[in-house]
């Protein structure tokens, strides 16, 4: 019995000698901290840490230290290795966490601003390491991956800032339009359709998002669908001539020549020097044999552009078919003088 007391004896004073030793490099750590020899103060932590891994305390302040040193993914995982241990320091952790997180981000801004790229996308990495649930550095480093024209990891972060803010239409808008850049037509309309259930009738992320989902149908040849959304977007937007200018063209397409007249005509009225929807009309008026009603058009084509192979070529076909054939001839003439090689 007198024996086991003696160990015992001897194993309480060894419990006490080492919590004394590692209290003692803890008070060390903070210490150097005051006196700003940061160094120092996280050799003492680490040894802190090192007697005794589940003090919060030694975390925390070998999470201070490293701080401001700029070790900042240190930094983070002793905090938060802290909080798993204790949530006596949340209150100071997240003090720290907020301070650095709003420099680091300024400085990526700046490093966006001077182009320095690399340098943005390491300071938006410790953000995000920072604060993982603020979707605000994930935003920038997406625009950072796009600037760096890689879409595909830009995708990825977008949708995880979206994942933390659903209400954010603009992040949407951003991602729907990377899609459709992308010719990932199908995302990019279930993007911008989810946008639609949120936003303003008429708001500008209102019309991107309808305007893309129109466009988007139309290059995946879903000419019907495309129709239907261009008359949609038209209803918040009537005067907008590349809707209709588009609408005109689909309508063509189909051999609905009427239509399609109805279309240009309709942005020539909002823009009589659109020398695109002059050509156009002329062209659906040719379609439709309709040669005399054609030629002001032309007439108009060529004097908005006078180096036009297209807008002289079908003038002068219309001059024929009407009987003036000088001026056909003299149309045909200037058409072979700019004909393509």
């Amino acid at each position: 019995m007198k024996r086991h007391f003696i160990i015992t004896a001897l194993l309480a004073a060894a419990v006490v000698f080492w919590s004394g030793c590692q209290q003692t490099a803890v008070t060390s750590a903070k210490v150097y901290i005051q006196q700003q020899n940061y160094e120092k103060a996280i050799e003492q932590a680490e040894l802190a840490i090192q007697s005794n891994p589940n003090d919060a305390e030694a975390h925390y302040v070998a999470g201070q230290a490293y701080g401001y040193v700029g070790e900042f993914r240190k930094m983070n995982e002793a905090f938060n290795t802290s909080l798993e241990l204790s949530p006596k320091r949340e209150t100071e952790i997240t003090y720290y966490k907020n301070k650095y997180y709003a420099d680091l981000f300024n400085l990526g801004a700046d490093a966006i601003r001077n182009n320095e790229l690399d340098t943005a996308k390491e300071k938006y990495e410790l953000c995000i390491d920072m604060i993982p649930d603020n979707g605000a550095a994930y935003t920038n480093l997406a625009l950072v991956h796009t600037l760096l024209e890689e879409d595909s990891i830009a995708i990825e972060l977008y949708k995880k800032a979206i994942a933390l803010d659903p209400e954010d239409l603009n992040i949407q808008v951003t991602l729907g339009m990377i899609y459709y850049r992308e010719k990932m037509y199908d995302e990019a309309i279930a993007t911008f359709e989810d946008v639609l259930t949120k936003a303003e009738p008429g708001s500008e992320n209102y019309n991107k998002s309808i305007y893309h989902i129109a466009y988007s149908y139309d290059l995946m040849g879903d000419r019907d669908k495309a129709i239907e959304t261009y008359f949609a977007a038209l209803e918040t937007n009537p005067e907008d001539k590349d809707l209709l200018f588009n609408l005109g063209r689909l309508y063509f397409l189909q051999e609905r020549l009427d239509d399609s007249i109805e279309m240009f005509k309709k942005v020539i009225e909002l823009d009589p020097e659109d020398f695109e929807s002059q050509l156009n009309v002329g062209q659906a008026l040719i379609e439709g044999k309709k040669y005399a009603e054609a030629i002001p058009f032309y007439e108009k084509a060529v004097e908005l552009n006078p180096d036009t192979y297209t807008g002289w070529y079908n003038l002068a076909i219309c001059y024929i078919q009407v009987g003036e054939r000088e001026k056909g001839v003299n149309a045909f003439a200037r058409a072979e003088e700019l004909k393509p090689e």
